[in-house]
């Protein structure tokens, strides 16, 4: 996770490409609603892309 911490958007867009689809997926499962669960993921990468260091 060392990478996530700066910015570098290679490691960011790796990270989206393997987990999005489990996560969502994930909470479709714990919600049993698609919207709601993709909503969900897309708050927590685009979190993560906002807290990313400089």
């Amino acid at each position: 996770m060392g990478t996530i911490r700066t910015v570098d958007k290679d490691a960011f867009f790796d990270l989206h490409a393997t987990l999005y689809y489990p996560l969502v997926n994930f909470g479709i499962r714990v919600c049993a609603d698609a919207d709601t669960a993709s909503e969900a993921t897309d708050l927590v990468f685009t979190t993560i892309w906002k807290n990313m260091k400089v």
